[in-house]
C-alpha cells in the first residue's frame, strides 16, 4: 500500500523481517556501474543515496512526454541536446529595377511602375493595365466630344471652317490649299457627306470624305508615279485626317478638272429641306466614277429621296 506522506509502496508490517536478504546485483549487471565501462561515469547510487529522488512529485513527472532515444528504462528523461545555433540569414537580394511605361491619355502621359521592391502584385497589373485603356478610351472620346484635333490631323481652325458643323462648300474649297501641298496638279474629284442639314451643313461626327487627285499622277503610265495619286480627306470630330493615300491600279484616260459648281450644295439643301422635318439630314455626294452628269445626288430613306440636282443650274435631272 501506498505511503501516505511519499507515495512509496509499503509492504505489510513484518515484511521486512520475513523477507529474505535480496541477493547482491553482479556488477555486470549494474544499471550504473562504477567500472570504466559505466555508462555517462555515473555512480553505482545515481541519486546520492536519496530514498526518492522524486519525493513529494507524482510517480512520474514526465508521464505522457516523448522519451529521448537511448534513455534507460525507469531512469529519468536525459537532456534534450541544446538546440543547434542558428543560421545567419542570408542576405537578401537586391532589389531588382521596377520596369516603367507610360500611357498617353488625352496628350498626358500616366506613368506606371511595375514589380521591384514593393511593386504591384499580377492583379494590380492587371488592373492597372486595364485603367489605363479605359482613361486612353476616355480621353479620345472626351477629345472628340470636345472638338479638340488628334495628332495629325488638319484642325478646322486652320482650314476656316466650323468644328461641328462646316458648310459643305466651304470645306471642299478649303482642302484644296492642303491638296496643292501635296502636288501641285491637285484637283477636287469627288465628296462624300453621309448627313447635310437643311443649311448645307455637314455632321461630320456621321462620316465625311473629300477626294483630290494628282491630275497627272493617275494619268502616268508609270506605276511608281501612280502609286501616291489619290488622296483621300477624312472629316470626323477630332479633325480631318489626310494621312490616307491611294494609287490607281491603271492609268485613268480621259481625266480633266470638274466645272466649278454654279448651284452650291447650300443651293440643293435649300430647295430639298423644304420637304425635310425639322432636324433631319441626308446624304450629299457625287462621284464621276459613278455620275452620268456633273451634278449631286442626294439620298434619304426617310422621307425616300433619290435625286439629281445639275452643277450648272440646280435643275433636277430625271
Amino acid at each position: 500500500m501506498p505511503c501516505q506522506s511519499c507515495g512509496q509502496a509499503v509492504g505489510p508490517i513484518g515484511a521486512a523481517a520475513m523477507a529474505p536478504p535480496a541477493a547482491p546485483i553482479p556488477p555486470a549487471q549494474m544499471p550504473y556501474g562504477t567500472g570504466a565501462g559505466a555508462p555517462y561515469g555515473q555512480q553505482a547510487a545515481p541519486y546520492g543515496g536519496q530514498a526518492a529522488p522524486y519525493g513529494g512529485q507524482a510517480a512520474n513527472p514526465y508521464a505522457g512526454q516523448q522519451q529521448f532515444a537511448g534513455a534507460y528504462p525507469g531512469s529519468a528523461p536525459a537532456p534534450m541536446p541544446a538546440a543547434a545555433p542558428a543560421a545567419a540569414a542570408p542576405a537578401a537580394a537586391p532589389a531588382s529595377p521596377a520596369a516603367q511605361f507610360s500611357v498617353n491619355v488625352g496628350g498626358i502621359k500616366i506613368p506606371f511602375k511595375l514589380g521591384g521592391g514593393g511593386g504591384m502584385s499580377k492583379f494590380k497589373i492587371i488592373g492597372s493595365v486595364v485603367l489605363a485603356i479605359a482613361l486612353s478610351i476616355a480621353g479620345v472620346f472626351i477629345k472628340m466630344k470636345m472638338g479638340g484635333t488628334a495628332k495629325g490631323n488638319l484642325s478646322y481652325s486652320s482650314l476656316g471652317v466650323d468644328s461641328k458643323k462646316p458648310d459643305g462648300d466651304k470645306l471642299i474649297t478649303a482642302l484644296a490649299t492642303p491638296a496643292k501641298k501635296w502636288k501641285k496638279d491637285a484637283i477636287w474629284w469627288s465628296a462624300n457627306f453621309q448627313a447635310v442639314d437643311a443649311e448645307g451643313r455637314v455632321d461630320v461626327s456621321k462620316g465625311a470624305e473629300v477626294v483630290y487627285i494628282s491630275e497627272n499622277g493617275v494619268q502616268s503610265h508609270a506605276k511608281s508615279i501612280r502609286k501616291d495619286s489619290i488622296k483621300k480627306y477624312g472629316a470626323g470630330s477630332a479633325g480631318v485626317r489626310h494621312s490616307d493615300l491611294w494609287g490607281a491600279t491603271d492609268p485613268w484616260e480621259g481625266v480633266e478638272k470638274h466645272p466649278e459648281p454654279q448651284c452650291k450644295i447650300k443651293d440643293v439643301m435649300a430647295i430639298v429641306g423644304k420637304q425635310l422635318p425639322a432636324g433631319k439630314t441626308v446624304r450629299v455626294t457625287f462621284d464621276p466614277k459613278f455620275a452620268d452628269y456633273y451634278a449631286w445626288r442626294v439620298l434619304s430613306d426617310n422621307p425616300k429621296i433619290d435625286a439629281l440636282y445639275a452643277f450648272s443650274d440646280c435643275s433636277e435631272i430625271k
